[in-house]
């Protein structure tokens, strides 16, 4: 997926600590157009994505969003909803790596 000029307003994030993919929820904007999307993010793009919400909401901690709950196989699974930040929405320049992100779009 081209990042170049998109905004994301993150929603959610969820994964497993047994997988290497975070699939990020959320508002996908370019100019006038919008639509629901979902991207498929390492966890290096996740740690960029908790930085750039950490700063743009310093009164908020971003971690306590985030909630673990164990699975039936000893895995946990990560859950994070951002929906009610006051600035959840990420530029997707910021977090564009050598690893492309994937986009699922219904």
């Amino acid at each position: 997926m081209e990042a170049t000029n998109f905004n994301f307003n993150v929603q959610s994030i969820l994964f497993e600590s047994n997988d290497p993919e975070v699939i990020m929820r959320g508002t996908m904007m370019k100019g006038v157009m919008q639509y629901e999307s979902e991207i498929v993010l390492t966890h290096t793009q996740l740690n960029m994505v908790i930085n750039l919400l950490q700063r743009q909401n310093a009164e908020t901690t971003i971690h306590d969003l985030i909630s673990s709950e164990p699975m039936y196989d000893g895995v946990l699974l990560y859950s994070g909803t951002f929906a009610e930040l006051p600035n959840a929405s990420i530029a997707l320049d910021a977090i564009s790596t050598d690893e492309p992100m994937k986009q699922i779009r219904a």
